[in-house]
């Protein structure tokens, strides 16, 4: 499934794809590129071409900062 991923986060510039096998669920903490954010909403979408849904993200955390193989950072 595709979602729209948005940030609730004020100056946040955050706008992103993701491809997921099952909603995210309020609480939840998603990561999208360099960017891990707790679930604060979400919601299946009606009528809207190429989204199933989409995720509002919360308490941003920039992960590119991280060296690799540190606890958080995405694999290479």
């Amino acid at each position: 499934m595709q979602l729209l991923v948005v940030s609730y986060t004020p100056g946040s510039y955050l706008l992103h794809c993701l491809e997921a096998d099952q909603m995210p669920r309020v609480g939840d903490t998603l990561e999208a590129e360099r960017i891990r954010g707790r679930v604060v909403g979400a919601e299946l979408l009606r009528d809207v071409r190429g989204y199933e849904g989409t995720v509002i993200l919360d308490d941003l955390s920039d992960l590119g900062d991280l060296p690799l193989g540190a606890p958080g950072s995405l694999p290479a």
